[in-house]
């Protein structure tokens, strides 16, 4: 699977070309060529037998002239995160492997609470990934128990199209963007390609259980019982913890019914509140915020939070389709109780990934691109979860 030093070499000389497509990312996020250059390579396994038993390799390679600091965002080919990094797009019959335009591989991914300027602050070497010129860095994904194939075959193995962007410190630490190269060599064709064998097992059968990274335990499934749903759960947390997730909790709440409240009593036009966030107004989009809204009153106390996870860089996690456990990582301990990427807010990005309540995605992280996110993409917008922390929020206050 490992992809050498040598082919890496061969990759700067060949001809590299990005795919044309239209997406939200490119007008949320600036490329800074400026800041230098990046190829991305794919690499998939020869045949697959069994969706539980699957691995994808990615090497990114500076191809510019100056080093760079690329952070290890966990929706990145960077990270070992089990989120949506990959496609597996079908080949039709006597079809190009270029051309691959079939139905794609279902996909159960992990939801992460990720913010790049905190990752950035940080001293820790794990939250990021610094490349010399000509240096390249090979990560082996572990896909298990993640995509449902449809029928067997060929497909062809892709980055989405976020996971084409690299964030980039700055020497003044911020944040920059690198819109990588997708290598499109000759040896590109057959990197990418796969076969799903007649024998092979086409729907995990044991579904995602594993986030990816090896400090975490496996999920537990969310007990239901009447007695456990009326109090928070905790799992592998300490007393101080606990008592600070009480905080987040009950700061959830309040933000919660304060939401709801806005949006039942500002409905018109000039909402700058609403607009920062979610866009113009229109009354279907209006309607499903207020319906995500509505479906988190409540919820907070409910949930099992698990704070087993040690990632520095990470404020949280969720598995969408396993509702009721919240895994709350490093930056959530250092974040406020209140306020802008808060403790309270974390719950709230967290509680909409539910599918049961609203089965938001992360379209866009941070400030600035979930209000880039509103103005260019609304209905994206209405289903980020960005968006409904930070109206939440109203970190600063708008009316």
């Amino acid at each position: 699977m490992k992809i050498s030093v040598l082919a890496a070499g061969l990759w700067a000389a060949s001809t590299l070309a990005a795919p044309a497509s239209f997406n939200s990312v490119s007008l949320v996020r600036r490329s800074e060529d400026e800041l230098g250059s990046l190829v991305l390579a794919v690499k998939a396994q020869d045949d697959i037998n069994d969706p539980d038993d699957l691995t994808v390799a990615s090497t990114v390679i500076n191809t510019g002239n100056t080093t760079l600091k690329l952070l290890n965002d966990p929706n990145g080919p960077l990270s070992t995160w089990k989120t949506h990094t990959f496609e597996f797009y079908e080949v039709p019959v006597g079809g190009s492997r270029k051309r691959a335009t079939g139905s794609t591989a279902g996909v159960h991914a992990v939801r992460v609470k990720y913010n790049p300027d905190v990752a950035a602050s940080l001293s820790n070497p794990n939250a990021y990934t610094v490349l010399k010129p000509g240096e390249n860095k090979t990560v082996v994904h572990d896909l298990s128990g993640m995509y449902n194939f449809q029928t067997t075959g060929a497909y062809e193995v892709r980055t989405t199209t976020n996971a084409e962007w690299f964030r980039v410190v700055k020497d003044d630490g911020s944040v920059g963007y690198v819109k990588a190269k997708i290598y499109d060599g000759a040896e590109a064709a057959n990197w990418t390609a796969t076969h799903i064998s007649e024998s092979g097992t086409f729907a995990s059968m044991r579904g995602l259980i594993s986030a990816g990274i090896p400090s975490h335990l496996l999920a537990r499934r969310w007990e239901e019982g009447s007695g456990l749903a009326k109090r928070v759960l905790y799992n592998n947390c300490s007393a101080i913890q606990e008592k600070d997730i009480l905080h987040g909790v009950a700061g959830a709440n309040s933000y919660i019914t304060q939401s709801i409240q806005f949006l039942a009593n500002s409905y018109y036009l000039g909402n700058s509140r609403y607009r920062t966030w979610f866009g113009p107004y229109e009354k279907k989009r209006w309607d499903t915020v207020a319906r995500h809204f509505a479906m988190l009153h409540g919820q907070p106390p409910r949930f099992r939070y698990d704070c087993s996870c040690t990632e520095e860089d990470t404020f949280a996690y969720v598995y969408p389709n396993q509702f009721g456990t919240v895994y709350l990582c490093g930056a959530f301990w250092r974040a406020p109780v209140m306020g802008k990427d808060s403790r309270a807010g974390t719950i709230i990005h967290e509680a909409t990934h539910f599918t049961s309540i609203a089965g938001t995605d992360d379209y866009a992280y941070g400030h600035e691109e979930a209000q880039k996110l509103a103005i260019n993409f609304p209905d994206q917008a209405i289903m980020n979860a960005d968006s409904h922390e930070y109206f939440a929020e109203n970190d600063p206050q708008l009316v």
